[in-house]
């Protein structure tokens, strides 16, 4: 754990070989050799560059517009990289874990759910000639419609903010928070000043907005058509 300096980088790459020179398999390699070197190439891995250039090459990238034909986004780039504090910053904590794939399926059971709570909402009232009965009525309309919908909101708010905490609050009791510098744990062309801890902020927030934007267009398709089981 600690800040990727160059120096750091050609230890992590000399104690490796070292490592790997003397005994040429992980089946003889002593436990105390075997969590070192797993440690060293924990961070070789992840700057994808085997030499004290790393920061070098990956600023010539940038510039170089390695993986855009735009010259300006390139140039927006390199501004966006400049803000970025070097050298990175590494710790092992949720970032290094299964966490992603895991939230991933959670948020997909969370989004199946809430659609299938307001798939029935206006479609149900179509199958039973409740529909025609509402539109007489002198709040049948709009201001019932609205209070459906946001009934169904405020259901799915609910169930995602219970969800999420949980599960985050497990995540973080298991693997602690985690300090790593987004570069090092996702992409080394990361052009934001941002570490893992925010990352995760911002996909909650984009959890939430996707169970959202799955619960409108359901309670859309309900309103436009005649069958639950179509909405679904």
């Amino acid at each position: 754990e600690g800040y990727v300096t160059e120096e750091r980088i050609d230890e992590a790459y000399r104690v490796s070989n070292e490592i790997w020179e003397t005994y040429r398999s992980f089946d003889v390699m002593p436990k105390e050799a075997f969590d070192q070197y797993v440690a060293w190439q924990a961070i070789l891995n992840r700057i994808g560059y085997q030499d004290s250039n790393y920061y070098e090459q990956r600023r010539e990238n940038i510039e170089s517009g390695l993986f855009t034909q735009n010259e300006a986004a390139t140039r927006a780039a390199t501004e966006l990289d400049s803000s970025v504090d070097k050298p990175f910053y590494w710790e092992y904590g949720f970032g290094s874990s299964d966490f992603w794939q895991d939230w991933t399926i959670c948020l997909f059971a969370l989004c199946l759910i809430c659609t299938v709570i307001a798939a029935p909402i206006f479609s149900q009232g179509y199958a039973t000639g409740e529909d025609s009965i509402l539109r007489c009525s002198k709040y049948g309309r709009r201001k019932l419609a609205r209070t459906r919908m946001l009934a169904v909101y405020a259901f799915c708010t609910a169930l995602y903010i219970i969800c999420a905490a949980v599960f985050v609050a497990l995540t973080l009791a298991v693997y602690g928070d985690d300090k790593t510098s987004a570069q090092l744990a996702l992409d080394a062309l990361v052009l934001i000043d941002i570490d893992m801890n925010g990352v995760l902020v911002l996909t909650l927030i984009a959890g939430f907005l996707s169970v959202l934007a799955m619960t409108a267009f359901t309670l859309w398709l309900s309103a436009r058509m005649r069958s639950s089981v179509a909405v679904l």
